[in-house]
């Protein structure tokens, strides 16, 4: 309680008969989160392929559309390094299998990807399907018997496994599920095993971890009582539930690739930054609104998430470029919203629909040249990736962060205050988004892609 019931006290409840409280104390705001983030954990450097655009669709049909899409990136000479390859992919969840009706001769499609420029990334959860008539009839189900058998499974309180409420959400996931336990290293190294052929034997060189949040206090007034093989019980392990999940992941990469391996992560916590690469905001919506109390909100959501999350230790942020939730993006809102990604540390374009490539909306009178548009903002993001790259090495040595506010940058400045859609990138450049929150009458209208001052500026 920051000043709510007392304007001059500052209070907290806590658990135990004393609390361990830190101050940090520095010139700037800048240098501030700079010791915060040495306290709690030296961010870890993305690999430099990783600051390129990055490409991906909600759902592959089948191999012939994933290549059509790696062809068209290079026939269009539109820079990409990464090759997303998004649920559903596997024969059962989360066998780590690859679905060879999917996707014939997926050795093969993945060395051709390597071949062509493109690291591939691969989605995943730590979810495994249970039997849901009592007999093991798939990859998942039988692991999900070894992990129980074994202990590796997220337990309640009377020692039945856990049914993870979000497990229920995941396309190809049966009625029931269970949530694997990555308290303690049996349990970790039990999950690492399915995950080294990838990086091993396949070449995966990325991970986009999804879910993972089910570890929460309470859910409707009541404890949910998970017990943990480390002995530890929801209180403890909640905020540490998503560092644990992502080891096995980054042991996987590190001991399987010379070339730098990339966690992309919706869930952490302080500390987490040393684990993981980047944080992406989950499923936000497909516009340009607001969050409210109602809905998540579109792209100034996503600015605000990479604003606030850079000054809280985690340097690195990436949102789908265009979206996720309420259906499929317009090309307004793709190209809008690659303005913003364009001009920050990560660039990934991809989100719910069919597809967000720009290459195949229809032009219109606004934008006459869609890939043209894209291209230029793909462009513009590769020859800033040595700016990216100085400042992600400067932030994994010290804790400098890469992204402030004006109100952080500039704490003298009462005007950047009032402007919550704006950020300074490195010191150099800066940013300013959210046009469309103004009044037009003010402002001469530009057309998505092109870029004044210093950065660009929505139109």
């Amino acid at each position: 309680d920051v000043a709510l019931a007392d304007a001059d006290e500052v209070r907290a409840t806590f658990e135990g008969s004393a609390i361990d409280y830190v101050f940090f104390s520095a010139a700037t705001p800048r240098d501030v989160i700079a010791a915060y983030t040495r306290h709690t954990g030296l961010p870890i450097l993305p690999p430099r392929w990783s600051f390129a655009p990055m490409h991906w669709r909600n759902v592959w049909d089948d191999r012939a559309l994933l290549e059509t899409d790696a062809r068209a990136l290079v026939e269009l000479h539109i820079p990409a390094t990464s090759f997303w390859i998004d649920n559903p992919w596997m024969t059962s969840y989360t066998d780590n299998l690859f679905d060879e009706a999917r996707f014939p001769g997926h050795v093969e499609m993945l060395r051709e990807l390597r071949d062509a420029g493109f690291r591939p990334l691969v989605w995943n959860v730590p979810y495994l399907d249970a039997p849901d008539d009592g007999v093991a009839d798939n990859p998942a189900e039988r692991l999900y018997e070894e992990a129980a058998r074994e202990g590796h499974l997220v337990g309640l309180a009377g020692g039945a496994p856990f049914a993870p409420p979000s497990a229920f959400g995941v396309s190809g996931l049966g009625e029931a599920a269970g949530m694997i336990d990555f308290t303690t290293v049996p349990g970790r190294a039990f999950w690492q095993r399915r995950l080294d052929p990838l990086v091993r034997d396949l070449g995966i060189r990325a991970f986009k971890l999804d879910y993972g949040e089910d570890v929460v206090p309470e859910l409707g007034g009541s404890r949910t009582n998970l017990h943990f093989a480390d002995g530890t019980t929801e209180r403890e392990t909640h905020n540490v539930y998503a560092m644990q999940y992502h080891r096995p992941y980054r042991e996987a990469l590190d001991a399987h690739s010379d070339e730098g391996g990339f966690l992309l992560v919706r869930a952490s916590c302080y500390g987490g930054q040393s684990v993981a690469d980047v944080v992406w905001p989950g499923d936000i919506d497909s516009n340009l609104t607001r969050g409210d109390t109602v809905n998540v909100g579109g792209l100034p959501a996503a600015i605000s998430a990479l604003i606030s999350l850079a000054a809280s230790g985690f340097p690195s942020f990436a949102s789908d470029t265009g979206g996720y939730r309420e259906g499929p993006a317009d090309l307004e809102t793709i190209l809008r919203w690659a303005e913003h990604t364009a001009f920050s540390p990560f660039l990934q374009l991809g989100g719910s629909g069919e597809h967000h490539n720009p290459w195949l909306y229809e032009p219109t009178a606004q934008i006459p040249d869609p890939t043209g548009t894209y291209r230029e903002l793909a462009r513009a993001h590769t020859e800033l990736i040595p700016y990216f790259r100085m400042h992600a090495l400067r932030a994994s040595a010290d804790g400098t962060p890469p992204v402030l506010p004006p109100a952080l940058a500039f704490p003298s400045d009462r005007g950047g205050y009032a402007d919550p859609d704006a950020y300074l990138l490195g010191e150099d450049l800066f940013v300013e988004a959210g046009g469309w929150t103004r009044p037009r009458a003010r402002r001469r209208r530009q057309t998505p892609g092109r870029r004044g001052g210093r950065g660009k500026r929505g139109g």
